[in-house]
């Protein structure tokens, strides 16, 4: 996914959105919260609808920046809306939830080796990093229907939607080093905006 940034028109974008998200989060004024445990006792709350605008506000000032970001945006996109997906899913200790950002933000140290020589195996080694905090997210939501008490249909819609648009994002990644075209590069760039877009518009239907 050569360079995307800076990409003003993506920024202006993203940051608008975020300004919309914000103002239908005050006037409905009921945004979903999802805890943080430590050994079973709540530590703090994080509002899930400001943290798809800090997300979607983080994005968007990143595509002004006159430097290649694309890298470290991945990088924080991919861990918290893991880290949020996770709690959604009932996980929320703060034990399991740091991991599981560190995990997902970091394969893309792989993927920095990958587009500087293009190594299948700096890809490969990342891809299989990457996909460990979705198994843990699986297994939550597989455990939690086996106890009677599973997701409801938004959060399994915002986890497959966010799983589909990682892939995508990896895939094109991938495409970006194998077979570089401004279609993929145009692909990159639309991915780039959609997936905290989508993330936010969908966290906003989460009810409290």
């Amino acid at each position: 996914m050569r360079s995307t940034s800076p990409n003003p028109v993506a920024g202006i974008i993203l940051v608008a959105q975020a300004v919309v998200v914000t103002i239908i989060l005050a006037l409905v004024g009921n945004a979903a919260t999802l805890p943080v445990t430590f050994l079973g006792e709540r530590i703090a709350v994080v509002t899930l609808g400001a943290a798809a605008v800090v997300l979607l506000a983080f994005c968007g000032v990143l595509r002004f920046i006159p430097r290649d970001t694309r890298f470290v945006e991945l990088s924080q996109v991919s861990g918290i809306t893991v880290f949020l997906i996770a709690q959604l899913n009932g996980v929320s200790e703060v034990t399991s939830l740091v991991p599981l950002y560190a995990i997902s933000a970091g394969a893309t140290l792989f993927l920095v080796l990958h587009d500087r020589d293009g190594d299948r195996w700096s890809y490969s080694f990342g891809a299989a990093v990457g996909i460990v905090p979705w198994g843990v997210i699986a297994f939550a939501q597989i455990g939690s229907g086996v106890v009677g008490d599973g997701p409801t249909p938004i959060v399994r819609i915002i986890t497959l939607g966010m799983l589909a648009l990682t892939i995508g994002v990896w895939t094109v990644i991938r495409l970006s080093a194998t077979r570089p075209s401004k279609a993929v590069r145009q692909v990159g760039t639309v991915l780039g905006v959609a997936t905290p877009s989508v993330f936010a518009w969908l966290a906003l239907l989460v009810r409290p």
